[in-house]
């Protein structure tokens, strides 16, 4: 349950968080909690640059999870120790040919 308590301390703003960021992260673990007990755990496995857009950026990421639960679509609290927590909007994309879930978050925003 340490891992409860440990969302609530530190959060990261979207908007503070970029590809260069998140691809020292490809391969890695999240936690995310859906409010039961236990953590789902999902690898961020890929990291896709959007179309080039002057002031823009965008990049879409792609995470692995376990074949249960499948997760809805919708807004998720993803944990990462050395990041804190960021909330990203996961479309589940359906299982991959091992049986895992496939859940892709797009983000866009301006550079500032």
């Amino acid at each position: 349950m340490q891992w409860i308590h440990e969302l609530s301390i530190a959060h990261l703003n979207l908007k503070d968080v970029n590809a260069d960021t998140l691809t020292e992260h490809l391969g890695q673990v999240f936690r995310l909690g859906t409010g039961g007990a236990e953590a789902i755990e999902l690898e961020l496995v890929e990291l896709k640059q959007g179309p080039e857009v002057p002031g823009l950026e965008s990049f879409s990421l792609l995470f692995l999870g376990p074949e249960v639960p499948l997760l809805s679509q919708g807004i998720y609290g993803l944990w990462r120790e050395v990041l804190g927590r960021l909330e990203l909007f996961l479309v589940p994309l359906g299982p991959d040919r091992a049986g895992r879930q496939r859940y892709e978050a797009i983000i866009q925003h301006l550079r500032l």
